[in-house]
């Protein structure tokens, strides 16, 4: 099925799995900001009319500890599929999620506006703000197909996610502020969802 017009939909962000939370505070950082990714999720209809998500361990668990790992990853299955489980996606079509963990720290007075990874030859996009203390903003730039100016811009509260179609999402977001006199932080997870093809496996060997 596809997305509304204009090429987004805001689903209900599911309570977080706590592993999945806690894995935030391990990203490699210098100044409290970080990034890891991508990491691949498999994603396949199977006989039994549910969605089977398998994790590309070897880039799931770099850099985090082996205690961490497991449940890090059971936690991330968890919440992708209460996102993309809805009618969003073909199921004679195997999928594959390549996946991002952000966290920004952000000064009173000096506003960040977080890029998004490459969205080259994804079909949607997965922005799901995990956590947010002390900010605002920071939100995906939509952009109708043909028009070079953003028609809008959202901005997905914590307890929701946006599912966009690719072609609608420019590549930067707007700016995130902190809203009080001490440093404010957000989490987010991005995936970028593709069909499988045998170039794409190729690629990500």
């Amino acid at each position: 099925m596809p997305l509304p017009e204009p090429g987004f939909v805001l689903v209900d962000l599911p309570p977080v799995p706590a592993a999945l939370l806690d894995s935030y505070g391990d990203l490699p950082s210098a100044d409290g900001s970080g990034h890891r990714g991508p990491f691949r999720v498999s994603m396949s209809w199977t006989a039994d009319d549910d969605w089977f998500f398998e994790v590309d361990g070897a880039r799931a668990t770099a850099g985090r500890r082996a205690a961490a790992a497991r449940p890090f990853a059971s936690g991330l299955t968890t919440l992708l599929r209460r996102l993309l489980g809805g009618p969003w996606l073909d199921v004679s079509a195997d999928w594959h999620i390549d996946t991002h963990q952000l966290r920004t720290v952000v000064a009173p007075g000096a506003p960040v506006r977080v890029s998004l990874p490459r969205l080259d030859g994804c079909e949607l996009l997965l922005f799901a703000v995990v956590r947010q203390e002390g900010v605002a903003g920071g939100g995906p730039r939509l952009v109708r197909t043909g028009e070079p100016e953003p028609c809008r811009e959202v901005e997905p509260p914590p307890v929701r996610a946006l599912l966009a179609d690719c072609r609608a999402v420019t590549q930067g977001l707007c700016e995130l502020r902190a809203t009080g006199p001490l440093p404010g932080v957000q989490d987010l997870l991005v995936g970028l969802v593709s069909r499988h093809s045998a170039g794409a496996a190729s690629a990500a060997a």
